[in-house]
């Protein structure tokens, strides 16, 4: 795997696991010493304890009067370490069946954690405005939800990601969500099939953020359908 940026955010990595799991980047064995054990985890459970420490070190550093970012960074940082290999390899396995991830998959996931450990930074970069602004504790509650929501939904795209590289040659065809307006892309793909790997390689995925249609993904409904005319999504 290739470097992650972790020095910039990360300082110090007191885990072991995290440590360990910096290793196995480095050493480009991922994911055979994680252990695909890990990777057949509660895809749940790991989103909702990454919603939870990514909501609270935003709330953390908010109520803490002349707190630096440095170690909220480092928490939420440490979170994504740890979540999105892990959301990736449950999803990963569950289309694959393999715990042996393609070498062109892990480097989309290294440069994915890299991209994110890099949002981090901007996220608290852009907090310190609020934090100016010494708004109601309420109010710095509801900011800290609404971030790890965003933040939890992006995991969400990694983890169906991972489910659709493990299917990349599987065959889907691109249909239109419930919503009264569509962008250009998504009107334009509907009804199209492809293999898995086709979308992929034009980042047209629907509902990801981030994705290359028109739309940006941040609100799309659309959705990839099998031959069987089953929705081609993470089983679960």
């Amino acid at each position: 795997m290739g470097h992650i940026q972790s020095d910039a955010i990360m300082p110090d990595l007191p885990a072991a696991a995290i440590a360990l799991r910096l290793m196995a980047f480095a050493l480009g064995v991922y994911p055979s010493t994680v252990g695909v054990a890990e990777l057949q985890g509660d895809y749940a459970a790991v989103r909702a304890d990454y919603r939870e420490r990514i909501a609270g070190a935003v709330l953390r550093y908010l109520v803490q009067d002349g707190a630096r970012a440095t170690a909220f960074k480092t928490d939420a940082g440490q979170a994504v370490l740890e979540a999105f290999p892990v959301a990736f390899g449950t999803g990963y396995l569950a289309g694959s069946g393999s715990g042996e991830i393609d070498p062109a998959d892990d480097r989309w996931l290294t440069a994915r954690i890299n991209a994110e450990i890099d949002h981090v930074a901007a996220l608290f970069l852009g907090l310190r405005e609020i934090k100016a602004e010494q708004l109601p504790p309420a109010d710095l509650v509801a900011e800290s939800e609404r971030r790890a929501d965003g933040y939890a939904r992006t995991l969400d795209a990694v983890h169906q990601e991972g489910f659709a590289r493990g299917q990349k040659n599987r065959m889907a065809t691109w249909r239109l969500g419930p919503t009264e307006q569509h962008c250009g892309t998504c009107a334009a793909l509907n009804g199209q099939r492809h293999r898995v790997s086709w979308y992929l390689a034009r980042n047209y995925i629907p509902g990801k953020p981030g994705s290359s249609t028109d739309c940006g993904g941040w609100k799309c409904g659309c959705r990839w359908e099998t031959d069987d005319g089953e929705v081609f999504a993470v089983p679960g």
